[in-house]
């Protein structure tokens, strides 16, 4: 089973966040320009603007209740 964790985004998540908004169906309606730079969204990650808050949801696996 799996649990679904929503935290901030750090450094951390930059190849993975990368790869989500490299998808032209996830970054269209965004009013951003497609395709930023790795060091772009790695500022971004670093240092979001004051007011902005992200998020990211990191699905976790969990362990069975019981041992088999």
């Amino acid at each position: 089973m799996k649990d679904l964790k929503i935290r901030p985004a750090n450094p951390e998540d930059l190849h993975d966040v990368l790869a989500i908004f490299s998808c032209p169906k996830v970054y269209a309606g965004t009013l951003q320009q497609p395709y930023p730079s790795a060091e772009a969204w790695r500022k971004r990650l670093e240092s979001p603007p004051d007011g902005v808050h992200q998020l990211v949801a990191q699905l976790e696996m969990n362990r069975p209740a019981f041992p088999r």
